[in-house]
């Protein structure tokens, strides 16, 4: 039965030429060596590889077929190993769907060579037919052109290969009976190592294709470095070309930038800085570009070193095929040890090599931007020339008008100290009137005091003789000769009183009249002192003017000598044209000149005008102020005098009337009613004259407070005008010193800006030129060194960079102590105007608390007034008892 079966297998299958199973054999290897035709170095060697190996295992068959006839036990394992390639063939075509179509291309190839060895060594005829049998499923596998329907192709293969296997085993039993037992054994025991074999043939294979898709990428990636490289450079000879010019832009603006004003510098500096921070985003882009190339460079070594790798290990693996069994199962232990290592070197290459693309496709678009940026430094730098000749120009009138505010600030401070001495002397006049009035008050209120005591010793001696009058009524006669006595006395008091009134009155208005010819005095000097400084003022500019004219003669002159020396240059059309620029310029200039000396003396003019104004009306205020006060002084001392007058009078007819009633007292002793009428009469007479003595020295004290008063408010506002002076002074003063310190320290930062930027730009030259570009292989080519930098390393580079830091934080300390110093001053300057200020409020609250006590005083006055009067009266209701 198992040799009908055998005979059964035969005969169904159709036998095939023995030449077709060698062409099949020969051309299966072309067909995998497709995939690997990638590299010019590896495709050839595989190519010949494979029939190399195809050509040992025919030659080995040959050995084996003439050693004997008879089966041996490897026979058998070759005739299962055979038996078990459809079954690799069903895996690799079940998979290919899958994605892995290429894997199963270098399969065929060992299987059908094994198949060979075992058959012809075995049974001639069944090896044919399964020769031609395994020859039909092979043609069905996909090539590396194939896709999809190749695979659905391979799945409907996968029947026929089953039908071969089923074929080939009824075959073996042919042999002998008693081997087929161990060849089942072999091969239940071998079949899971083919299985093995044929995936890590198919992994090696797709292995190989993954190796030759990376060898493309690499390409590319060298074209697109090369491309990078272009740019770069092309880009640093931009950078280098715009560098010169900053360079020479740097040479021409630092003879100028050291007289230019402040918003000149400002605006240079801060252009400045902006160029500085794009050149270094500049460099910082180069350096990042040339470190990614050079990053690029090591990885493409380190491909090319894990390629030839593989390449190596490929050759290794195949070569490894060609052994034995267990030569194979050692190989495949070891293949799986590498591929394993292969996958995850090829996976960490890929991610390398994604983020290299994305590096390289953002450092593009940085070099893009600074691209941008470079034609936006072009246009700020053709900007900047056009400023810098403004900014020439500007720089020329502004030292002219500075050499001209320095000319009338000195005469100004001359002025200044000259109006601040006469201050002084009219401060000392004003306080010595001040002196005398108060020494005059003093005097008045001594004497009041006294008068004041004689009042009150006049008024207890009435009540005295009242009371005496009151108990002794008899003695009328004699009380009458001690009021007339007391009237006497009282009498002459009123007469002392009134010729020191009068001498007061006389003395005031002698004080009245020297304080009103020192007002006229001083006024006349301040119209003389307002005259010369207008004499003055007209003489300056008459000054400026000559100045101007000589300086226009001086051009002229010039003018006159340029376009000699023009004329006998023969410099033509051109050197007119610049001499008529010349004399616009000139024109233009005197024309600022002359336009700003006469703002500044209209200034000038109106400063002077108005403070005169003001310092006149101030004047004329007080002075009509106190030709009031001393109008109504006047008409205070005209009716105290009237008063006295009446007073006097009043006294007279008292004496009269007195003397009337000691006659009539006299001859009739007895003492009537009328007479006692007479005597409250005069009592309230002698009181009413003591009131109005009382009223007329209280307007005196107002009159004389009021003259304090007003010479306490002068000399206030003398002192406040020269202390508002004073500080006018110091701030203009504090003012210059800060622009004269802020200009020589813009000077010297300017400068030592300009000599930090040559020096970076010289280290950044040298940089540029030592670097080198990378070659095409990954190795960098060393650049021969220029004359420029050859004694330049980079620890020199390093060195200076640090000391050009050490020297940035100097000048930052520099500047910080000098800022610290200028806010200290300004904290003092603040602390005196809050001193100041603390002053100014003290002097308020003394004025107000002096004007208290003369209320209070005022009021302490009303109320001696008033008790003054209720003593009258109860003096005369005392009378009127009595």
């Amino acid at each position: 039965q198992i040799i009908s079966s055998g005979t059964f297998g035969i005969g169904v299958v159709k036998t095939a030429p023995r030449s077709s199973v060698s062409s099949s054999a020969a051309m299966k290897p072309a067909t995998s060596a497709p995939p690997l035709k990638k590299s010019s170095s590896t495709p050839p060697a595989a190519a010949v590889s494979k029939p190399s190996a195809s050509a040992s295992r025919t030659s080995s068959t040959a050995t084996t077929r003439r050693a004997s006839i008879v089966p041996t036990r490897p026979a058998p394992s070759a005739g299962v190993k055979a038996s078990a390639a459809p079954a690799a063939v069903k895996t690799a075509s079940t998979t290919a769907p899958h994605g892995a179509v290429r894997a199963s291309i270098t399969s065929p190839t060992g299987s059908v060579a094994s198949l060979k060895s075992s058959t012809t060594s075995h049974r001639p005829r069944p090896s044919i037919s399964e020769a031609g049998k395994r020859a039909t499923p092979t043609s069905t596998r996909p090539t590396p052109s194939t896709t999809k329907p190749a695979a659905g192709s391979t799945k409907q293969a996968t029947p026929r290969t089953s039908t071969v296997g089923s074929a080939a085993k009824p075959s073996q039993p042919s042999a002998s009976i008693t081997s087929i037992h161990e060849v089942k054994e072999d091969g239940n025991d071998n079949e899971g190592m083919r299985k093995k074999l044929h995936d890590a043939t198919e992994e090696l294979a797709s292995k190989a294709q993954a190796v030759n898709d990376l060898e493309d990428q690499i390409k590319r990636l060298q074209a697109s470095l090369s491309d990078a490289k272009a740019e770069i450079e092309a880009k640093e000879s931009s950078i280098g070309e715009l560098r010169q010019e900053r360079a020479n832009m740097e040479a021409s603006y630092k003879d100028q930038l050291e007289a230019s004003g402040k918003q000149t510098t400002g605006a240079i500096v801060a252009q400045l800085t902006v160029a500085e921070d794009e050149i270094s985003a500049l460099q910082s882009a180069v350096q990042a570009k040339e470190e990614s190339i050079q990053s690029l460079s090591s990885q493409r070594a380190s491909l090319e070193t894990q390629l030839s790798e593989i390449t190596q290990k490929l050759e290794s693996s195949r070569s490894s095929q060609k052994a034995a069994a267990e030569a194979e199962q050692l190989a495949t232990s070891k293949m799986d040890a590498d591929l394993n290592a292969s996958i995850a070197s090829i996976e960490a290459l890929k991610s390398a090599h994604v983020q290299t693309n994305e590096e390289l496709k953002s450092k593009l678009q940085d070099l893009e931007r600074s691209a941008s940026e470079i034609a936006q430094l072009e246009t700020q730098i053709t900007e900047m020339k056009a400023e810098r000749e403004d900014h020439a120009n500007k720089v020329s009138e502004l030292e002219v008008e500075v050499l001209e505010l320095k000319e009338s600030h000195e005469s100004l401070e001359d002025e200044r100290d000259k109006l601040r001495a006469k201050v002084k002397e009219l401060e000392d006049q004003i306080s010595l009137l001040t002196a005398a009035a108060e020494q005059a008050q003093q005097d008045a209120r001594a004497k009041e005091v006294e008068f004041s005591a004689k009042i009150e010793d006049l008024l207890s001696q009435h009540t005295r003789e009242l009371q005496t009058s009151s108990e002794e009524r008899a003695k009328i006669a004699a009380n009458l000769e001690a009021v007339q006595s007391q009237l006497e006395l009282a009498q002459r008091d009123l007469d002392v009183a009134r010729k020191e009134a009068i001498a007061a009155a006389e003395a005031h208005s002698q004080e009245l009249r020297k304080v009103e010819e020192t007002f006229t005095s001083q006024k006349s000097e301040l119209h003389q002192e307002i005259e010369r400084i207008k004499a003055e003022l007209e003489g300056e500019e008459a000054k400026y003017s000559s100045q101007l004219e000589a300086f226009k003669a001086e051009h002229e002159v010039l003018l006159q000598d340029a376009f000699k020396r023009a004329k006998v240059i023969e410099a033509g059309e051109q050197h007119a044209l610049e001499l008529q620029g010349l004399r616009e310029s000139s024109n233009a200039t005197i024309v600022q000149l002359r336009a700003a000396n006469e703002a500044n003396i209209e200034e000038l003019k109106a400063e002077y005008s108005s403070t005169r104004e003001s310092e006149i009306t101030a004047l004329e205020k007080q002075i009509n102020t106190l030709s009031l006060e001393l109008k109504a002084a006047k008409d205070d001392l005209a009716k105290a005098k009237a008063a006295l007058d009446g007073a006097r009078l009043e006294v007279e007819s008292l004496s009269k009337q007195r003397d009337d009633a000691l006659a009539a007292a006299a001859a009739v002793p007895p003492v009537s009613s009328e007479h006692l009428e007479e005597k409250t009469r005069l009592i309230n007479e002698l009181s009413q004259a003591k009131h109005d003595l009382n009223s007329t020295t209280d307007l005196l004290d107002l009159t004389k407070a009021s003259l304090s008063e007003l010479s306490n408010s002068h000399a206030k506002e003398l002192e406040g005008a020269a202390k508002a002076r004073a500080e006018e002074v110091i701030k203009l003063r504090a003012e210059h010193d800060e622009e004269i310190t802020t200009f020589a320290n813009q000077k010297m930062e300017l400068s030592m800006r300009i000599s930090d930027l040559e020096g970076e730009l010289a280290t950044v030259k040298a940089s540029i030129v030592e670097r080198a570009p990378p070659r095409s292989n990954g190795v960098s080519v060393p650049h021969p060194p220029s004359p420029d930098t050859a004694g330049v390393t980079k620890e020199e580079l390093q060195r200076m960079h640090e000391a050009h830091n050490l020297k940035l934080h100097d000048l930052q300390a520099e500047h910080d102590k000098a800022i610290k110093a200028l806010q200290d001053e300004f904290k003092a300057a603040q602390q005196k105007a809050e001193e100041l200020q603390q002053e100014v409020a003290r002097k308020a609250m003394e004025i107000h608390y002096l004007e208290q006590d003369h209320e209070e005083s005022q009021e302490q006055i009303t109320r001696y007034v008033l008790l003054l009067e209720d003593r009258i009266a109860l003096l005369s209701n005392l009378v009127r008892r009595t």
